[in-house]
């Protein structure tokens, strides 16, 4: 599992009205060549909405990730 910290946006892009996100994800592979980045892009995505209750076309498809961790 990952956990990755960072920021999101919503459309459209205003740089300065960022919201920071916290979310788990239950996989290993985020990121690692074996899939695609926009697949792992979009599985950040899905758990933003989910978490922070915005509908997924909401968001735009840029954010930030300042962190990713394995979770113990």
């Amino acid at each position: 599992m990952k956990k990755i910290i960072g920021y999101f946006f919503k459309k459209p892009l205003v740089l300065e009205d960022k919201k920071p996100f916290e979310i788990i994800l239950p996989i290993d592979a985020l990121y690692d060549g074996k899939e695609p980045v926009v697949e792992s892009n979009h599985q950040i995505l899905r758990e933003i909405e989910k978490k922070y209750e915005y509908p997924i076309d909401s968001l735009h498809s840029f954010f930030i990730i300042s962190e990713i961790a394995d979770v113990d």
